[in-house]
């Protein structure tokens, strides 16, 4: 008996220590869950803020090249600086309940060609859809506008095809309540080009898309 009683007193204190660390756990549980939720979306959104971050970079690198193919007269290159992008990043970053679950339509005849920016404006939570020309665009948004935020497009279309310009047009008619922003995004600009009436901005780099793209959302929060 004295045996057990010896050992029992040398474990006391892990008894004593186990029992307050029991009562620190009841007491305080939400705090601490909520701090480690707060640190493991910490962590989250920098991966996130990495992947679009390469995805940014990476999409400048084909815009430049687009321009270089697109105009031997002419080569307008894209210089999206390291700044440029911290930049736009750390405004996405601010602005993402203005970005998250947001609807674009986005218009262009070669799909592929925006594959990395949609997969940057897909991480910072919008929801796209992508078609090829005018025609499947009024589809998508016909009759009641698609629930769309915002149109993205082209301007350049194959020869007898109607182009972004066209659908701007189409679009500068509908009534108010359906007409929703209209970004042209594109391989090559013309810095002397005047914006098309109606249109809510034009550029071929991809941080400007993504200034653009927060503008246009903000105003219509």
């Amino acid at each position: 008996m004295t045996e057990v009683l010896t050992e029992v007193a040398k474990n006391i204190p892990s008894l004593v220590w186990g029992g307050v660390a029991c009562l620190a756990l009841c007491l305080f549980r939400e705090p601490l869950v909520r701090r480690l939720r707060e640190v493991a979306g910490f962590k989250a959104a920098g991966v996130e803020l990495s992947f679009v971050e390469v995805k940014l970079a990476s999409a400048a690198a084909d815009a430049n090249r687009a321009n270089t193919v697109a105009s031997t007269v002419a080569k307008r290159q894209v210089e999206v600086t390291r700044a440029d992008q911290e930049r736009v990043l750390r405004r996405a970053q601010r602005c993402q309940p203005v970005l998250q679950d947001r609807r674009i339509l986005w218009i262009d005849d070669v799909v592929a060609n925006n594959r990395k920016e949609r997969e940057l404006l897909e991480r910072l939570g919008l929801k796209l859809e992508q078609v090829q020309s005018n025609a499947a665009a009024l589809v998508a948004i016909a009759p009641d506008g698609g629930g769309y935020d915002l149109i993205l497009s082209d301007i350049a279309r194959p020869e007898g095809e109607p182009t972004g310009l066209a659908f701007l047009e189409a679009h500068r008619q509908w009534p108010a309540d359906r007409r929703v922003p209209l970004i042209f995004y594109v391989s090559q600009r013309d810095a002397d080009r005047a914006l098309p009436p109606g249109a809510f901005g034009l550029t071929n780099r991809p941080d400007e898309l993504l200034h653009l793209i927060i503008d246009a959302l903000e105003r219509s929060a």
